[in-house]
């Protein structure tokens, strides 16, 4: 910056609290407009953290339940060369602050809401994959990918956040869930998941749920991707029915190839591991 012996240099410097609901997120940092008095100038800044993505604009409450405050704190400064801004720079200790671990804790409240408007929430569409699962929790507001690269993720955090009766269970299920093969499915009311185990000679559908008390159904689709989808459809639809009508008549009617592995809940990690050994059985 080249400055003429003549000109006038001021040095600007202000700390001001600033609510993050008017931060604009982008990659590698936040911007926001301020009114600066001193120029009588409302002036661009930019604070730089590369943790930051273009995606948590849409979820900025999040980061107030973490930081317990709807204001950041910033401190500005500001070179003016004859009333014109030249350098203009800002940083903020929250916004420094914003590392992987309070990402992390970030994305757990974010868990929190979701699993909360999960109890509720409607949707047409019985099974979904996590983009839809989020798009109707957050109503289009987030993206999916805001924080999750696959549905392992997501479920992860989810049996972390909630007490949820069939931890063990859905911890096994997912490790053991093809997903090279399909992506993992969501289901509201009840809060569950449709997973799928890839046996030698044919795949599983396995339907789990978070809590209730729901024995585990395991449907059995020949190895070929194209059944296989036609079977994604069909599950659903079995599920709805079920959902609807019962499982006592789904059972009694059902010519469909499936087994149903109960839960045992006074026996501890015992249950569990009989409930894995059986539905292992069923494996072919």
């Amino acid at each position: 910056m080249q400055v003429r012996k003549d000109s006038a240099i001021q040095t600007i410097k202000e700390t001001f609290p600033f609510f993050i609901k008017d931060l604009r997120f982008h990659y590698g940092g936040v911007s926001f407009r301020h009114y600066m008095p001193a120029l009588q100038k409302r002036l661009e800044f930019t604070i730089i953290n590369y943790n930051l993505r273009e995606e948590f604009d849409a979820i900025k409450n999040y980061f107030i339940n973490v930081f317990n405050s709807k204001k950041i704190e910033i401190h500005a400064t500001v070179q003016a060369v004859d009333g014109e801004p030249k350098l203009i720079e800002a940083h903020s200790p929250q916004i420094a602050s914003i590392n992987e671990n309070l990402l992390t804790a970030v994305r757990f409240e974010f868990i929190k809401g979701l699993a909360t408007k999960a109890i509720k929430a409607e949707s047409i569409k019985t099974v979904l994959t996590m983009d839809e699962f989020i798009e109707i929790l957050t109503e289009k507001e987030v993206n999916a990918f805001a924080f999750y690269e696959n549905e392992q993720e997501l479920t992860e955090d989810v049996l972390k956040i909630t007490n949820a009766k069939h931890y063990n269970h859905l911890r096994f299920l997912s490790a053991k869930h093809a997903y090279r093969v399909m992506r993992l499915r969501f289901i509201l009311k009840p809060f569950s998941f449709l997973f799928l185990i890839e046996g030698e000679k044919h795949y599983h559908l396995v339907w789990e749920t978070l809590d209730t008390e729901e024995a585990t159904y395991m449907w059995l689709v020949d190895k070929d991707r194209n059944r296989l989808k036609a079977a994604l459809e069909k599950t659903g639809e079995i599920i709805t029915n079920i959902k609807v009508q019962g499982k006592k008549a789904y059972i009694s009617s059902s010519e469909d190839r499936y087994n149903r592995v109960l839960h045992n809940y006074e026996r501890g990690i015992e249950g569990f591991i009989k409930w894995r050994d059986e539905l292992e059985s069923y494996l072919t």
